[in-house]
């Protein structure tokens, strides 16, 4: 699922990162790192409702809740933000988490590759986390951009 959510502007994390860069603050080696920091409740509910809200049998939960879930943080560019990015390989090539969210969950059928079906799964196990968590993760978010800024002009 490359699918950014944003829970923090682009325009602030630019800004910050502007402004310690043309200051030439090491305090940038920051932002990536309490970013990660504040959305890691959003990863662990986004596993947690993998594993409690889809299908056990045949191991779909447990495979998603697995998955590779991170965080991505841009600081310049049109694309500045920050994204949580889940990402599940298996044998037939990657499986399609937004498809997934939607509730729909295309595979071979008894694992044969040459005939697939699309079956009915609960939905929103990806969003109801980002809705659940996400006003705490912005409020954190925007709490790191402050103390940055505070620190920095502090003289850090």
């Amino acid at each position: 699922m490359a699918d950014m959510v944003r829970v923090v502007t682009g325009d602030q994390l630019r800004a910050l990162s502007a402004d310690l860069k043309a200051a030439g603050s090491d305090l940038r080696k920051e932002i990536p790192k309490g970013m990660r920091a504040a959305a890691k409740p959003v990863v662990k509910q986004i596993k947690a409702n993998a594993g409690s809200m889809l299908p056990a049998s045949g191991g779909l939960a447990a495979a998603i809740a697995a998955s590779k879930i991170t965080v991505r943080t841009r600081t310049t560019g049109t694309r500045a933000g920050v994204g949580i990015i889940g990402i599940h390989r298996k044998a037939s090539g990657l499986l399609d988490l937004k498809a997934v969210d939607r509730g729909q969950l295309r595979h071979p059928v008894f694992g044969d590759d040459t005939v697939w079906v699309t079956q009915s799964v609960d939905a929103k196990f990806w969003t109801m986390a980002i809705d659940r968590a996400g006003p705490h993760v912005q409020r954190a978010m925007l709490k790191v951009i402050d103390d940055i800024r505070a620190k920095f002009a502090a003289g850090g």
